[in-house]
Parts: structure tokens; C-alpha cells; sequence
């Protein structure tokens, strides 16, 4: 790989049009491995819990909505509690619907 080629690596490298087959030639050339991850940006359990969150939040909205049309809605400190009861219980289960909602 010559200084110029080099040059318009990093330039494309910059703009986000740099090509990973692009990428590989140059770790070959430089006797390397090409790596290519993603990183998270939180550990895996907070992760987890996050998500696990997302869909308890989701569930605990339509039971209250059906509870409140039945007249028999929660107290705020109650509906706390059972968010909380509910993501642990996601936690404990892992659902492989888990990672469905967005």
C-alpha cells in the first residue's frame, strides 16, 4: 500500500466511506488481523435490564389502562411496586420475546 493509496484510506476513512474489503487489504499489507466489533455502551446486564424495563413499562401501561376501566386502578407506590416486581420477573425469565420491543 503506497503513501497515496494511504492518504485516501484515511480521507475516506473520515467521511464514512472507507470499505471493510478496503480495511482487510491494508491489515494484510501491515502483517495485521482486521477486527471489526461493535462495542456496548453499557455492561450486558444493564443491558438487559434496560430492555427488561422497556417491556415492563409496556405491559404495566395496558394492565393499568384495563384496571382503571374496570375501577380498580393501582396507587401510584403500588404501580411502583409492581414495575419493579415485573422487571425483575423478566430479568429472572429472560422471554425470548425480550428483545421484540423497541
Amino acid at each position: 500500500v503506497n503513501k497515496q493509496r494511504v492518504s485516501r484510506i484515511e480521507q475516506d476513512e473520515k467521511l464514512g466511506k472507507v470499505r471493510l474489503e478496503t480495511l482487510k487489504n491494508v491489515a494484510e499489507a501491515m502483517d495485521c488481523i482486521f477486527v471489526y466489533a461493535f462495542v456496548p455502551r453499557d455492561s450486558l446486564e444493564q443491558t438487559v435490564r434496560n430492555q427488561a424495563k422497556l417491556v415492563a413499562q409496556k405491559r404495566a401501561a395496558r394492565s393499568n389502562q384495563m384496571m382503571r376501566l374496570e375501577k380498580q386502578e393501582l396507587s401510584n407506590s403500588e404501580k411502583e411496586k409492581s414495575l419493579k416486581d415485573l422487571i425483575v420477573d423478566i430479568i429472572n425469565t429472560m422471554p425470548k420475546s425480550l428483545w421484540d420491543e423497541k
